[in-house]
Parts: C-alpha cells; structure tokens; sequence
C-alpha cells in the first residue's frame, strides 16, 4: 500500500477505462484545482495488495483496487472545502470512476476505473 508521505506513483503503468463524459469531467477545475489531480491522488493511494489501514485504533484491511478515500482528508491535501470535495467524489461514483462502501468508520473506495497496473513485479489485472 502506498505510504501517506510519499507523493510518487507506485506503479510503473496504469491501465484505466474512462467514458468520453468521464475524460471531459477529469479536465475540469473545482475551487482552483484541477480535477485530474484529485484523481490522480487516488490513484496514489490505490493499494496494490492487500494492506491495512487504522482508523481511530480500528485496523480496516484494504483489497487491491481499494482506496481510504476520506473526503477531510483529500481536501486538506488540496486546501478545499468539504463540499467542493464531496461534489468531486459524489461526480466520480456517478461517473463509475470509484465505487464506495459505505460506513460510519472509514469511506473505502473501490477504483473500478482502474483495470490493472505494471510495477516490477509485472502487470496485475483486477
């Protein structure tokens, strides 16, 4: 799983499905930012195996594919309102970008955008 702090990808390639309305969305701009960066963060974050993550000392095990995908979070990274940031993420679920799975404890996406990804131990397919 990606490391909170490091801002590189962790991947060689990525291999993702977008729908026309999907690329055209990603070129847009939301309070300054740019919508592909928001989306590019969360392919950042995409766990490549399976991981855990802890939310208030609850450990969260992660799927490849997966995501934590907490709106504070994200937009505290981009200096952003909450709704701004959920309007994005709402967009991306409607778009068939991410899929969430709803809890009170942790907002965990599934990437369903993403088909599969190369690193150094080859290509992997979900």
């Amino acid at each position: 799983m990606a490391n909170k702090n490091d801002n590189t990808l962790h991947f060689g390639k990525v291999r993702v499905e977008l729908s026309p309305e999907a690329c055209e969305y990603l070129g847009g701009i939301t309070n300054g930012v740019t919508i592909w960066s928001i989306y590019s963060e969360l392919l950042n974050l995409l766990s490549q195996s399976n991981g855990v993550i802890v939310k208030r000392g609850i450990q969260i095990e992660l799927a490849p594919g997966e995501i934590d995908c907490s709106i504070n979070s994200l937009r505290q990274k981009f200096g952003i309102g909450p709704k701004p940031m959920t309007k994005v993420i709402s967009r991306f679920v409607e778009l068939g970008l991410i899929r969430i799975t709803p809890s009170k404890l942790a907002s965990i996406a599934d990437m369903v955008s993403v088909v599969g990804w190369s690193d150094t131990y080859g290509y992997h397919e979900l």
